[in-house]
């Protein structure tokens, strides 16, 4: 019992002794570190807060060398024992002095060595801080065992300072390192803001410089661009008010740009090709006493000056015009007119006519006025361009819807003149062929069997020439509703035979009983009848032609689709045209090139759309589209 007792007390005095064994060997040191670092940046923490309380941004140097003062106030206040100096390089002489220190002892910057300032320049060149802890002889005027040096300079190098901050301990140099660091960071920050303010500051200048020219030129010119705002307004205007009668806007324009001027007279003068003449167009304006003024310049009249304007392209301008031929002096009031501009009047290299301006005051016009006139000059030239060329359209198309009843009228004889001796033709080819009138022999049956033939392709053209006609002419159509489902089921019915000459198959896809459409339905199930034949004709033997007729809501869509050689997506663009045939229908097979320009004719005549789909060997699958009739309003 006394041994285990002893044996407990015994461990305990092991255990207690070990205990602070420990704490006296590794904690409490530990400890005093992490209270000695707790308190180092406690006290960091208060110096980083001192400094931010006097912190803005500098817009000159005297304040940025009031920020350096304030933080190494502070600095000096949390470290007495320091030495802080702010060193300015002169720009005109490789020489420091101090232009701000905190210290009990003083420096004479004259006194240090030239070794100093090479750190100086060193420190300039680095652009970073420079520690020393430990000086030598070289420093022996600076009294200080441990020293930084941080430097700011401007791009240009007229503003150069250096901050130098010296402590005796060297421990207490490790110790304040942190807080030259911080300054040195905090302060290179607030340089940039102040280097990039001044910046601003001189853009800003001189962007107010450049402004207040701009405003200055446009106070100078404000005037004359009201002006001709208004001018062109006045054009506007009388243009607008024309309402689309051209040729009064001729005259309106003449009239209101004479007036924006203060011109006393203005006129145009057009060329008349057929009579080789320069005459008044229109009305002219004219502020003098007399009448109406109206004439006319033969075009051989060299000697006027509206002729030499209009055959040399050329603007005069006559300060005095008493001495010059013009068509004026031909007209009471004449003698008062002093000045006068003549400006041709072309639109290209077409000559229009020439636009003159007059004025009783001499030396009138001035270069403002020349470019409102050449404006008013470019306006009734686009305008009589547009006069000219609705003249010559309307000829053109008069002249074209005559040919066009021509053709017309020649297409319908001419074809119903071929269509009877065509049809006696075929007639008496099927009775030789039927054997009535004889037997022949195999080589004159051939012979007969290509007339035949002949005989359909030139039937068939007559009957397509015919119908293109009728369609590109007013046709009117026999318009009714009817079921389209039944209507192609019925043309499928008819061309089945001619689909069996191939061994093809036609099958026919429906996704309703019947849908109703309005229209020719004559029209329509030929669009139906030519994509079926071009579908045989293409395909290969013993292939399947598929027909679908799809319900799309308010349309219907009828689809066609062969296994042909394709179309091309070149070709696409073309085969709706009139004549066009695909390059592998050229050799392969017989055609006019009219059957698809008429399918997409009488579609569209219905108010409806025509399309292909198709790939280079891939077959084709053409497609038209009509408006559906609603069931219950569909006519019985």
């Amino acid at each position: 019992m006394n041994t285990a007792l002893f044996s407990i007390i015994t461990g305990l005095a092991f255990s207690f002794a070990v205990y602070w064994y420990l704490k006296f060997k590794y904690l409490l040191p530990i400890e005093k570190k992490v209270s000695y670092i707790d308190t180092i940046y406690s006290k960091f923490k208060d110096f980083s807060l001192e400094v931010s309380k006097h912190s803005y941004i500098p817009e000159s140097v005297e304040e940025f060398s009031d920020i350096i003062s304030h933080h190494l106030t502070k600095l000096h206040s949390f470290f007495p024992d320091t030495y802080s100096a702010v060193f300015e390089k002169d720009p005109n002489k490789d020489s420091w002095h101090i232009t701000h220190s905190l210290s009990m002892k003083k420096i004479n910057s004259s006194s240090l060595s030239s070794f100093v300032y090479g750190l100086f320049n060193k420190c300039l060149n680095s652009n970073d801080i420079l520690f020393i802890d430990e000086t030598d002889e070289n420093f022996e005027n600076l009294n200080f065992k441990c020293i930084a040096i941080f430097p700011f300079s401007t791009v240009d190098k007229k503003i150069v300072k250096i901050i130098l901050v010296g402590v005796n301990d060297k421990d207490e140099f490790y110790l304040i390192s942190p807080y030259v660091k911080y300054l040195s960071a905090n302060l290179s920050a607030y340089y940039k803001i102040y280097e990039r303010n001044i910046k601003l500051k001189s853009e800003n200048e001189q962007l107010k410089r450049e402004l207040n020219a701009v405003l200055k030129e446009l106070d100078m010119t404000g005037s004359r661009l009201i002006k001709k705002a208004r001018e062109r307004k006045a054009i506007y205007d009388v243009v607008s008010v024309s309402k689309g009668d051209l040729s009064k806007s001729v005259d309106s324009i003449v009239s209101i740009s004479a007036r924006v001027i203060e011109a006393d007279m203005a006129a145009f003068l057009f060329y008349d090709e057929s009579k080789r003449t320069l005459e008044i167009y229109g009305k002219p304006y004219w502020r003098f006493e007399g009448g109406d003024v109206s004439y006319s310049l033969p075009i051989d009249e060299l000697e006027s000056i509206e002729v030499k304007s209009f055959i040399e392209k050329k603007t005069f301008i006559i300060e005095d015009s008493s001495s010059i031929e013009s068509s004026l002096t031909n007209h009471v009031g004449h003698e008062k007119i002093r000045s006068m501009v003549v400006m041709p009047v072309y639109l290209n290299e077409n000559m229009i006519g020439v636009l003159e301006m007059a004025s009783k005051n001499k030396d009138f016009f001035n270069q403002e006025h020349l470019e409102f006139i050449s404006a008013i000059s470019n306006q009734i030239s686009e305008i009589m361009s547009i006069i000219n060329l609705y003249k010559n359209l309307s000829a053109k198309a008069e002249e074209l819807s005559h040919m066009n009843k021509i053709k017309d009228e020649f297409l319908s004889t001419v074809s119903h003149e071929l269509k009877t001796p065509l049809t006696t033709i075929k007639g008496f080819v099927s009775v030789l062929l039927s054997g009535e009138v004889g037997s022949m022999t195999d080589q004159q049956i051939s012979f007969l069997k290509i007339v035949d033939q002949a005989s359909n392709r030139l039937s068939s053209l007559i009957t397509n020439l015919l119908d293109i006609s009728r369609l590109e002419g007013k046709i009117d159509f026999d318009v009714a509703t009817f079921d389209l489902i039944e209507a192609v089921n019925t043309s499928l019915s008819s061309l089945s035979i001619k689909a069996m000459e191939k061994n093809m198959k036609i099958s026919f896809y429906k996704d309703s009983k019947s849908i109703y459409i309005t229209g020719d339905k004559h029209w329509l199930m030929q669009v139906v009848d030519n994509l079926v034949v071009n579908a045989i004709k293409y395909s290969h033997r013993d292939s399947e032609i598929k027909v679908d007729v799809a319900d799309r809501g308010d349309v219907v869509v009828v689809s066609v689709e062969d296994n042909g050689p394709g179309i091309s997506s070149e070709e696409q663009k073309l085969i709706f045209d009139k004549f066009y045939r695909g390059k592998n229908a050229l050799s392969n097979t017989q055609g006019t090139g009219l059957g698809l320009s008429i399918c997409k004719s009488i579609v569209e005549k219905h108010n409806g759309k025509i399309w292909v789909e198709s790939g280079k060997g891939k077959g084709a699958k053409f497609f038209f589209a009509l408006p559906k009739v609603k069931v219950e309003n569909k006519k019985l």
